[in-house]
């Protein structure tokens, strides 16, 4: 078994963003960003008492809106490449 560690500040970050930069930084498919985005926050609504699943506390991650998702993700990538 592999132990990794990333950043989490929950008060500026989301799931989606740290499974992005889980997903950039181990070379892993793009294809598991939501799956990994949903762990995070199953995980973090167990830990933080107020944390509100989903991109910017918003919706839950995997919700039928594809495309909000999909232009956040669009965003991201974006931030990454000017970074």
């Amino acid at each position: 078994m592999r132990y990794i560690q990333f950043d989490f500040d929950v008060e500026a970050d989301t799931a989606i963003i740290v499974a992005n930069e889980m997903i950039r930084d181990l070379n892993l498919s793009g294809e598991d960003v939501m799956t990994i985005a949903s762990m995070i926050d199953e995980e973090m609504v167990t830990l933080v008492t107020d944390w509100r699943p989903g991109i910017d506390g918003e919706g839950i991650v995997g919700d039928d809106d594809d495309d909000s998702m999909t232009s956040t993700l669009e965003n991201l990538d974006r931030e990454d490449t000017r970074a």
